[in-house]
């Protein structure tokens, strides 16, 4: 079995995230990886809370967890997305999701025990997603 653990350098803009996530998982399938995972918060991170609500959607309306299923689906590939920020009746949640060779999702996990980072004078950084 050849896994491939994929680098991101994910921030606010999410169709940035979006086209990197489909770049570097297309890059592992060509290297013939069988289990490609992604690094918690892909698809989107951001200290505001207002563009974290702004691109998160439900879990099965997220546009990079639909193109992940078919890419999965088309090439028989497990995929792990470490996590993305979905919502969950207008709370966010930091979710990890296995998606299995046949496109479909094996699990998910809502990741537990998020905290928020304030550094002073520095930075305010919301984990919850």
């Amino acid at each position: 079995m050849k896994i491939a653990c994929i680098q991101l350098s994910s921030g606010e803009n999410y169709e940035n995230n979006f086209k990197d996530i489909v770049k570097y998982v297309n890059q592992a399938i060509k290297n013939k990886s069988d289990l490609i995972i992604t690094p918690e918060t892909s698809s989107l991170m951001s200290s505001s809370r207002e563009i974290l609500f702004k691109y998160s959607f439900e879990m099965n309306k997220d546009p990079i967890l639909k193109k992940i299923r078919e890419v999965s689906k088309k090439y028989k590939k497990w995929i792990l997305l470490g996590s993305i920020c979905v919502k969950v009746k207008n709370k966010l949640r930091n979710r990890s999701i296995l998606v299995g060779p046949n496109g479909k999702i094996v699990k998910y996990y809502d990741k537990i025990n998020m905290f928020d980072v304030k550094i002073p004078n520095k930075v305010y950084w919301w984990t919850n997603c």
